[in-house]
């Protein structure tokens, strides 16, 4: 739960910063990340960037 509200503030600050914002400013989250809450295991990925983008996958496991 906690992941997915960092998240979204985390979307909302990227949209209202946009223009001033790139991914090199971001490159603090490559790589991988992970997270536990009660019986929930969150985990990510994200890509270097290249070509002016990064790539971030998640997924939430139970159990």
């Amino acid at each position: 739960m906690l992941v997915r509200l960092a998240l979204a503030v985390f979307a909302a600050t990227l949209t209202t910063a946009a223009s001033a914002a790139g991914p090199a400013d971001l490159a603090f989250m490559r790589g991988s990340w992970e997270g536990r809450s009660g019986p929930l295991t969150f985990e990510e990925r994200w890509t270097e960037e290249a070509g002016g983008l990064m790539l971030g996958v998640s997924r939430t496991l139970k159990g």
